[in-house]
């Protein structure tokens, strides 16, 4: 049977029960099974998707777009949370995810880390 592809609405509050554990996305859900977190959605889609990897072969650059999908989980998403909750004030919040993507986007300009994709 041939796979299809399918444009799934969810609400927020759906989408973020997804994951009961965390109640963040990232979230993925392929063939009813429920995946969470950047770095194993990514080696989940590698392995299931394996004539067009994301991830690159090569161990060191595996390991350092890993690290980066890292980062983006645990330092990114923790930034636009405070953002959106407004604890420290919207535009201290705004500037510290300023500088984070901008930092980011400074180390991944240029090395292909994610399907060749270079930068942000």
């Amino acid at each position: 049977m041939a796979e299809r592809e399918e444009d799934v609405k969810l609400d927020g509050q759906k989408l973020l029960g997804l994951n009961p554990v965390y109640k963040k996305v990232p979230v993925l859900v392929h063939k009813g099974k429920i995946l969470l977190e950047s770095q194993l959605i990514l080696e989940y889609i590698d392995q299931t998707w394996t004539n067009n990897p994301i991830l690159p072969q090569d161990p060191y650059e595996k390991a350092m777009a890993l690290f980066w999908a890292k980062v983006v989980d645990e330092q990114v998403t923790i930034r636009f949370s405070t953002l959106v909750k407004a604890e420290k004030g919207v535009e201290v919040a705004v500037e510290e995810a300023r500088e984070l993507l901008t930092f980011l986007e400074k180390e991944v300009t240029g090395k292909h880390l994610f399907g060749g994709v270079g930068h942000l």
